[in-house]
């Protein structure tokens, strides 16, 4: 199955996963648009232009690229994945493991960690991408 994705993290260095991200989901057929909320002036009201007119069958994001209220009002119009690339759970991250359909974590005994906010958590390699390594 092929899948718009609409996939909003940082893509401002040429290293950022977001690259990564978006080179390995293309290589498995699916159509990835990028968008860097940081890039732009009120990314609030423009990520709901966004999905207006390229209607994504899915959101994944990374961090905290918009406020976890934002992700929940998303929710409405499309899945969010939020797919969390670090071993650690700041202070911020419980809100947006909660306003996600699906979590994916790249730190396998954090799994039950997670669990405690939502039920829909699992673990993810970002071991996906040879370019990456």
């Amino acid at each position: 199955m092929r899948y718009r994705i609409l996939l909003i993290t940082d893509f401002s260095k040429h290293w950022n996963n977001g690259w990564y991200y978006k080179i390995g989901l293309e290589k498995n057929g699916h159509i990835v648009r990028p968008f860097n909320p940081a890039s732009i002036s009120n990314p609030e009201n423009k990520i709901f232009e966004i999905i207006k007119e390229y209607s994504p069958d899915l959101i994944i994001h990374t961090k905290n690229e918009l406020p976890a209220e934002t992700f929940q009002e998303l929710r409405q119009f499309t899945k969010v994945v939020q797919w969390y690339p670090d071993p650690v759970i700041p202070e911020w991250l419980p809100a947006y493991v909660k306003a996600s359909d699906l979590f994916l974590t790249m730190s396998e005994g954090l799994v039950r960690e997670f669990q405690k906010y939502t039920p829909n958590v699992f673990w993810l390699s970002q071991a996906f991408e040879p370019s990456f390594f």
